[in-house]
């Protein structure tokens, strides 16, 4: 038989299998200095735990770039502009000239950077099984120079270090959403500082992902963030 001879259904299924398979083949955990995510790219973890790209959020116009654990349920654990979303969806999320990962508008101004002190051109990014992006230098063994599991959110992920250490000058905690559908952080008298302890018995009961906290100190629900619904996440 033919290929147009098949039967609509049967050619719809066919379309649908084709396009799911390209999108599969398509999916990758790394960009490089020559390339750039917008709508509906993103990159997707090599075991397709995580994936990275544009999202919003219900009821909201504005638009971020963050790290959602589950491909399916899609709950963000990680966001790069929280304080800086974009008000459209014509952003990039790519690597700079100077090898930053940075975020752009649609006027190509930049609204986040890793912010890097030192200029390096031979960078590429990847996107972990771990849910941790890391930005690393391709000329020196792949050496990490950022990861975002340094520059924590909400949420705690397997093998991410909760660290404050005022003599190394070294801080890594969780900051809660100012609301479910809000990641800015501002700080309020009662909003959620990490008991590491606490953390470190979640983990060992529940094995790996901690989900993301909620929206004060009192309510610190390790059942999850209030959902308003699930993310817009392009792609």
């Amino acid at each position: 038989m033919a290929f147009r001879d098949l039967p609509y259904h049967d050619l719809h299924l066919v379309l649908l299998m084709v396009s799911c398979f390209l999108a599969i083949a398509a999916a990758t955990d790394t960009i490089r200095a020559n390339e750039s995510l917008s709508g509906s790219k993103g990159l997707i973890s090599s075991g397709n735990r995580f994936k990275l790209s544009f999202f919003s959020l219900p009821n909201r116009s504005l638009w971020y770039v963050g790290i959602m654990f589950d491909i399916r349920e899609m709950t963000v654990v990680w966001v790069a502009n929280r304080n800086k979303p974009l008000n459209d969806s014509s952003g990039t999320f790519q690597i700079s000239s100077d090898g930053n990962l940075v975020i752009l508008d649609g006027q190509k101004e930049i609204v986040w950077s890793t912010n890097l002190s030192t200029s390096v051109s031979n960078h590429s990014a990847v996107l972990l099984d771990t849910g941790n992006l890391v930005l690393q230098d391709d000329s020196n063994n792949n050496m990490y120079v950022w990861e975002s599991f340094q520059h924590a959110s909400d949420s705690w992920l397997e093998k991410m270090k909760i660290v404050t250490d005022l003599g190394m000058n070294e801080k890594n905690i969780l900051t809660s959403w100012t609301s479910p559908d809000d990641p800015t952080w501002k700080f309020h008298h009662d909003q959620c500082m990490v008991n590491v302890d606490l953390l470190e018995a979640v983990m060992l009961k529940t094995g790996q992902y901690v989900p993301a906290f909620g929206d004060s100190c009192q309510e610190a629900r390790l059942s999850g963030r209030q959902e308003t619904g699930p993310v817009d996440a392009q792609g």
